[in-house]
């Protein structure tokens, strides 16, 4: 099964950072006979046909997905977040097929243009009744074969499957014609009808625009009171801080799926805090001696200005704007997921509860994970509760495993935590899959005392 992982919201391995770039290396081979571009933005023209045909090509499905790649290309076993193959077995020359989940439209998402890049080409194609963004570019000197450095060349291309779930193939090699091979390849694909998009409904809110002294811009912050908070002035509740919590993100499905538990007495109501993404990828992740982390974004490693806005600027200005009762909790999936495992570990008091939904645990060769359990140790008077969660097709190394045996062994008496594999669930599906039943649980309705 091709396993699903995040971009450009976070690529899940160090790794699989650099098989996309292989694999935009390929599908802009594949359209070698596109428009060549010298350091210049590329162009968004319609792509030519493909100049290999896929006769006789074998087909591959998965997920409700099928495509069809040329019998010489061998996959390679793997547990990474997405399916490899390579040409008799000669891994210089590859094509990669995963998922990504973005709600950005296709056309938006790749790269631009960088140096050593002595060509790039940028198009829209159309898979089955799909547009898709394709990239193509040549390197100098960007592969070492028998004692020789060669041009790189690499492809990219998106293919939109929901409203926020892409495919991607991605493809690299030291031959123009891996290029070719590629963009047949994405031509083959078939998908079924794509359902009608439905956009989740956005809860009345309070929005609110912070200027950041510490982050050096403009937050956009939006607000959400239970039912009953008008009603009952003289009621404070728990305040729930999420990360991706713009309108055009996470917040108003994790705002309908709570405000549908408070109704219903499933759940003890809570104010939500969403913050809206800038620069996403700067701040949710920490620093990284890992080279390849380091080019997932042209700006990584910004984790602790972020919490400081956090600390320092946004709670202070929540405490006078909302009735909270002191209590904090933060939620986060993928490298949201990754901040709040890592300020749980930086900032144990910031928050009561810390839930963490597919963190990508990946980032700094698994920094977080490996010291856990001394820190742990260190801390036996710890509170508060920690949720993490994992989802089937996450690439992380068993990363999640290693942290909840840091914490089967070592974590103090008062930290309640929780370690909750979800198989069933995808990296793209989880917050929507398990947020629900999280919510309830670690809130649950206060209990009424007998008249």
């Amino acid at each position: 099964m091709i396993v699903r992982g995040r971009s450009p919201d976070g690529v899940h391995t160090a790794r699989q950072a650099r098989i996309v770039a292989c694999a935009v290396t390929l599908l802009l081979a594949a359209i070698g006979g596109c428009v060549r571009i010298q350091r210049v933005a590329p162009a968004r023209a319609a792509c030519p046909a493909p100049r290999l045909s896929a006769r006789g090509w074998v087909a591959v499905e998965d997920s409700g997905v099928t495509f069809r790649l040329p019998p010489a290309y061998v996959e390679r076993p793997s547990r990474a977040a997405f399916r490899e193959w390579a040409e008799n077995g000669d891994f210089q020359q590859y094509i990669i097929v995963g998922y990504i989940a973005s709600s950005n439209p296709a056309p938006t998402l790749g790269r631009a243009p960088g140096p050593g890049m002595l060509e790039m080409t940028q198009c829209v194609d159309s898979v089955a009744g799909r547009e898709v963004l394709v990239q193509a570019w040549r390197s100098r000197g960007g592969t070492f074969r028998n004692g020789r450095r060669l041009d790189r060349y690499d492809v990219f291309a998106v293919v939109p499957l929901r409203p926020d779930l892409r495919l991607y193939v991605t493809s690299g090699g030291y031959e123009r014609r891996t290029q070719d091979i590629a963009l047949a390849v994405v031509r083959t694909i078939a998908t079924a009808q794509p359902a009608a998009a439905v956009a989740d409904p956005v809860l009345p809110h309070q929005t609110w625009t912070l200027d950041s002294r510490v982050l050096g811009e403009n937050r956009r912050i939006n607000v959400y009171t239970p039912p009953g908070y008008d009603e009952t002035p003289g009621a404070r509740y728990p305040v729930l801080y999420m990360p991706d919590g713009g309108l055009e993100e996470d917040f108003p499905h994790v705002t309908v799926d709570i405000d549908a538990a408070i109704r219903a007495g499933e759940m003890r109501p809570v104010i939500v805090v969403g913050i809206e993404n800038t620069e996403r990828r700067r701040d949710m992740t920490g620093p990284t001696s890992v080279e390849a982390d380091r080019k997932i974004a042209p700006h990584v490693g910004g984790s602790a200005r972020f919490r400081a806005f956090i600390r320092d600027e946004l709670m202070p200005v929540v405490g006078r704007r909302v009735r909270g009762n002191g209590q904090t909790a933060i939620v986060g999936e993928s490298l949201a997921g990754l901040f709040v495992v890592e300020t749980f570990f930086e900032e144990p008091r910031l928050f009561d509860t810390w839930i963490a939904l597919s963190p990508s645990l990946w980032w700094n060769a698994q920094a977080q994970v490996r010291g856990a359990r001394e820190w742990l140790r260190a801390q036996p008077r710890l509170t508060g509760t920690l949720y993490l969660a994992t989802a089937g097709d996450d690439d992380v190394g068993d990363a999640g495993k290693a942290l909840a045996a840091a914490l089967r062994a070592a974590a103090p008496r008062g930290l309640r935590w929780y370690y909750e594999p979800r198989p069933d669930l995808r990296h793209a599906t989880i917050y929507r899959g398990a947020s629900p039943g999280v919510f309830r649980k670690l809130f649950p309705p206060a209990r009424k005392t007998a008249p």
